[in-house]
């Protein structure tokens, strides 16, 4: 399956989620730019507030595989794919590059928006959120914003994705209340930009457009 843009799989999910959400107490949390872009058209249709809560993966040198990842409000997961041993070696011999790049991942994410556009507790807890991601490649990510949504007491977790591996669709049946996902691909390792033919990205200007004039384009 592929879609002309990431505006236009936000814009499928949104018919799918207004059925049961569209006079519900939700908030749309995008996980990246792209899910800026697929969470725009749900919030607006839902009539929503659209917030961000960006994650980075840490990588140390010379490893293929992320150590684990972080959120722009740092929240830290270690990275599954990990052997337990090898995890506990890595956590030993590399602690200080790890907590180096802790700091320089959220650094650099708040930098990109501001904290004003980024996730506040206040605006989440209690309510049911619509997580929106413009594709997902294992449970890592989805891991971390359960991380930060645990204390928080929310009415209920759904999962709205045009894309998503058979892993993280395992985990959300493990974790979600509901799962909205248009396709999903058996290989883990296939790239989320080719099944967009429009694979543009905003820029910093235009993301923080998007979310702060999001209720002035609700839908009736």
């Amino acid at each position: 399956m592929h879609f002309i843009s990431r505006q236009s799989a936000g814009q499928k999910l949104a018919s799918q989620l207004v059925v049961n959400y569209r006079y519900e107490d939700c908030v749309v949390l995008a996980l990246n730019i792209g899910g800026v872009l697929v969470g725009s058209r749900i919030a607006q249709k839902l009539c929503s507030p659209l917030l961000l809560l960006l994650e980075e993966e840490i990588f140390l040198p010379h490893e293929p595989v992320s150590v684990g990842g972080i959120t722009s409000e740092g929240n830290f997961v270690y990275n599954d794919k990990l052997i337990v041993n090898e995890s506990s070696e890595i956590l030993q011999e590399y602690r200080g590059i790890i907590e180096e790049e802790k700091l320089t991942k959220i650094r650099e994410m708040t930098t990109l928006v501001g904290d004003s556009f980024l996730a506040k507790q206040e605006l989440i807890k209690y309510r049911n959120v619509i997580l929106t991601i413009d594709g997902l490649k294992g449970d890592l990510l989805l891991k971390l914003a359960y991380d930060f949504l645990k204390p928080l007491k929310i009415k209920s977790l759904i999962i709205a994705t045009p894309i998503a591996d058979v892993s993280a669709v395992d985990w959300m049946h493990a974790n979600a209340d509901k799962i909205f996902c248009l396709w999903v691909n058996d290989d883990s390792e296939f790239d989320v930009n080719r099944y967009y033919e429009d694979n543009q990205l905003p820029n910093l200007e235009k993301v923080i457009d998007i979310i702060e004039n999001i209720v002035l384009n609700w839908k009736n």
